[in-house]
This record gives structure tokens, sequence and C-alpha cells, in this order.
């Protein structure tokens, strides 16, 4: 959950940044699109351990699902 905000935050920052920085001017804009870099890598190690942690997660409910069918009569 908690990676799931973090990953979901750094993209709201980044849209909020895609959607003005045409507003400003040339030296912010090179500011604002070195943030920009930052942001998409920072966002890019999040989205990469938020797939990995799913995939887990996958795994761990079918040994569970296994477990619940072997012990567990009417399971399911």
């Amino acid at each position: 959950w908690e990676q799931n905000k973090r990953t979901a935050s750094i993209k709201a920052e980044i849209d909020n940044i895609l959607a003005k920085i045409h507003y400003y001017p040339e030296e912010k804009q090179k500011e604002l699109e070195e943030k920009l870099r930052e942001l998409r890598f920072d966002y890019q190690v999040n989205e990469t351990a938020l797939i990995t942690l799913h995939e887990e997660m996958q795994k761990e409910r079918a040994k569970l699902d296994e477990l619940g069918k072997k012990y567990f009569k009417n399971y399911g």
C-alpha cells in the first residue's frame, strides 16, 4: 500500500509539472525538466518495486490457496 501511494504521488507530481511547464520562462523550464528527469527515474524505480511486490503477493496467494485446498474440505 505504501509503495503504491509513493508511486501515485510521484506520478501526480510529474503530471502537475507537465501541465504547467510551457507557461514558465526558458530558465525555469530547464529547472523543471531536470526535476522531471529525477522524478521519472524515481517513478521507474518505484513502479518496478511495485510490480515485484505484486508478483510476490500473487505467489503467496497461490501458496495459501494450495494450503486451503489441502487442509480445508470446503475451501474456495
